[in-house]
């Protein structure tokens, strides 16, 4: 009963700071203690409630490896590696701005609808991508590519506890 009495303490004294934070105030670590705690605690309704943020952030784990991959058509403008490269070079330019912007840890490629930033951008969906387009898709935020690349690393180690 005394060991009881002392880990709830314990676990009071460590979730205590982090409790009177918003869920989307904590910090990944936190959020991971709060699903801990609340687990040890049998408190359903904590747990829920952490477990959404965590969702909300993309910090779940599955037993197989999730799927984050460009929906690329099957095209010869796609087939082609260095279409292929300056085409998602210039989405991820786009792409990982909106996930910084957003707080997105999830998939990058959910960040932002891969098939509307061609349209938008080229006036083509990226199945109608031709040879034609290269010289266009490959200058596109050229002179960002790094910076935004520094950025999204930051953030990504940072926000997402990647690295």
């Amino acid at each position: 009963m005394r060991h009881h009495l002392l880990a709830m303490a314990t676990l009071a004294a460590i979730a205590g700071p982090a409790a009177a934070q918003s869920m989307a105030e904590l910090s990944d670590e936190a959020l991971l203690a709060d699903v801990v705690a609340a687990t040890e605690a049998q408190d359903a309704d904590a747990l829920l409630d952490a477990m959404g943020e965590v969702r909300a952030r993309g910090l779940l784990m599955f037993a197989g490896p999730q799927v984050c991959e460009a929906p690329v058509p099957d095209t010869p403008f796609w087939e082609n590696e260095f279409f292929a490269g300056a085409a998602e070079k210039a989405y991820l330019v786009e792409a990982r701005e909106a996930a910084v912007a957003t707080g997105s840890c999830g998939c990058v490629y959910e960040a932002l609808p891969f098939a509307g930033f061609f349209e938008e951008t080229f006036g083509r969906g990226p199945a109608e991508l031709t040879d034609a387009d290269y010289s266009r898709v490959r200058s596109y935020r050229r002179p960002d590519w790094s910076s935004v690349e520094q950025q999204y690393r930051t953030f990504s180690e940072e926000r997402c506890g990647d690295g």
